[in-house]
């Protein structure tokens, strides 16, 4: 058998880049703490509950809300609105293309169908970008 390695206490764990040296990270933090960073984190926080209860019907590109309604991208954008109305409407549109993207994640999918999702969700939001213009 071989010997046991013990833990050296006075081991220097490597460095690692100061957030400074990470203009990407460093940008990132920046519009996080930014007041229109915190107010979109702000629509997600508030969002995220209620996205947890709904599901995607991606080949007819539709949200199902928890009470069985269906609505597309732009009609659960005005959905929320009601609920919300203090959000704008860019923000609640961007927090639910980033679920659509990867917040959603049904359960019990096998790869097959995970790869088909992705598929249809990337199709349907190009198509949303060209028609809005939002790239």
């Amino acid at each position: 058998m071989g010997k046991k390695k013990s833990w050296n206490p006075n081991y220097d764990s490597p460095s690692e880049p100061a957030l400074n040296d990470n203009a990407f990270l460093q940008g990132l933090m920046d519009h996080m703490n930014s007041p229109e960073g915190s107010l979109y984190m702000e629509v997600s926080d508030t969002l995220s509950p209620v996205l947890d209860k709904m599901h995607v019907d991606a080949k007819k590109r539709q949200i199902i809300w928890q009470d069985g309604t269906r609505l597309d991208l732009d009609e659960s954008v005005k959905q929320f609105l009601v609920d919300y109305p203090k959000f704008p409407s860019d923000k609640i549109e961007s927090c639910l293309i980033s679920w659509i993207e990867s917040g959603y994640v049904p359960e019990n999918y096998t790869t097959k169908q995970f790869e088909q999702l992705d598929q249809l969700t990337e199709e349907w939001l190009k198509d949303h970008y060209r028609r809005t213009g939002n790239w």
